[in-house]
């Protein structure tokens, strides 16, 4: 599939297909990507954002890179987990998405920190035939108060069913 964009790297003057650097150069960002070990962030300083996506669910010792992203954070850690089954015509999806620390805007445009965000999910889906398609979701598994905006909560634990009909 990246096989596909290879003209659009070209294009950009990307060596690799590191998305991360075609987001930063797409969007103009002020970023970098820092390559190395998640269990010794400390030789690369802190930053205000740290984002580490689909990783920790690989690692032998997830706890401790946790605990090394939060150290390396002055203002917001954005973890991502997702880890996918598939069969033939079954699927299944267990993830989360935290945010160790997060600030907001109040009404007078003051800025606080706002309480963690923590966010487990589960999606699946069945295709009985061609034709007709099975699906579940389930957020908030820990049924916590989430604001990942000020005063915009999210849903308690909830659940989503469907049916996908193809005629």
């Amino acid at each position: 599939m990246l096989e596909s964009y290879e003209n659009e790297y070209k294009l950009l003057n990307l060596e690799n297909s590191n998305k991360f650097n075609l987001l930063k150069k797409v969007f103009n960002l002020n970023m970098e990507f820092q390559n190395g070990s998640i269990y010794d962030l400390e030789k690369f300083g802190a930053y205000d954002v740290t984002f580490c996506g689909s990783l920790l669910e690989h690692l032998r010792d997830p706890v401790t890179a946790i605990e090394q992203l939060y150290n390396a954070t002055n203002k917001f850690c954005i973890i991502d987990i997702s880890n996918s089954y598939s069969s033939n015509n079954f699927s299944l999806t267990l993830g989360g998405n935290f945010e160790l620390e997060s600030y907001g805007l109040n009404y007078k445009n003051e800025l606080f920190e706002m309480k963690s965000f923590i966010d487990i999910y589960f999606d699946s889906s069945y295709e009985v035939s061609k034709n007709l398609n099975l699906n579940l979701s389930i957020n908030n598994i820990l049924n916590r108060y989430n604001e990942r905006f000020y005063m915009y909560p999210e849903l308690g634990i909830n659940f989503v069913g469907g049916i996908k009909w193809v005629f």
